[in-house]
């Protein structure tokens, strides 16, 4: 009988020692859940009018306007016209600043291989055109937040015999010029804006 006593006492003794040490570590093992919000900056930039998020081609977007004069006609391009034609950057919804790189130029299958872009202009009153005399553009500017840009491009349709532009590999064809003109033919402008949020 001692021992039945004795063994019910250990029992009871080693059942409690585990409660007791399982109690004492489970202080220290308790985990604890919790979530959230965090606020995430908004990225919504327009080009042309078109969101960027939801339409990654604006090529219906981009117009080249054409000033009329004494020789031609409104938006119509002719030999020696200048026209021009605007990226507006509307970041007013962007809660970040960014970068964007615009690179403008000709594909060489274009039925008017003389095209040139003469300069572009940055801001909205477009009286300071930065001139050059290469063949695309290549435009990298930082954009505070919540901002516009509008970036005019201007272009010109060189017609001078036998000149050579500086940074074409080509002569002026003034062949190929007529007949773009016989069969109406069309000017292509390429126009990639790449934006990248600063750090």
């Amino acid at each position: 009988m001692k021992r039945k006593i004795l063994l019910l006492l250990t029992s009871i003794w080693l059942i409690s020692s585990i409660l007791i040490i399982q109690i004492t570590y489970s202080k220290y093992l308790t985990t604890l859940s919790s979530s959230g919000t965090i606020g995430i900056a908004y990225w919504n930039i327009v080009v042309n009018e078109q969101d960027i998020n939801n339409n990654l081609d604006i090529t219906n977007t981009i117009e080249l306007n054409i000033p009329e004069t004494d020789y031609y006609t409104n938006d119509v391009m002719v030999p020696n016209a200048v026209g021009y034609f605007d990226l507006n950057i509307d970041a007013t919804n962007v809660l970040v600043d960014f970068k964007y790189t615009i690179t403008v130029n000709f594909p060489s299958d274009n039925d008017v291989t003389d095209l040139k872009i003469i300069g572009y202009d940055e801001y909205d009153n477009h009286n300071n055109i930065t001139y050059f005399s290469n063949s695309s553009v290549n435009l990298e500017r930082n954009v505070l937040a919540q901002t516009n840009s509008v970036i005019r491009v201007y272009v010109k349709w060189i017609d001078d015999d036998g000149e050579t532009l500086s940074d074409y590999s080509q002569v002026l064809n003034d062949v190929d010029d007529t007949m773009a003109s016989v069969n109406s033919g069309t000017a292509k402008i390429n126009a990639n804006i790449r934006f990248e949020q600063l750090q």
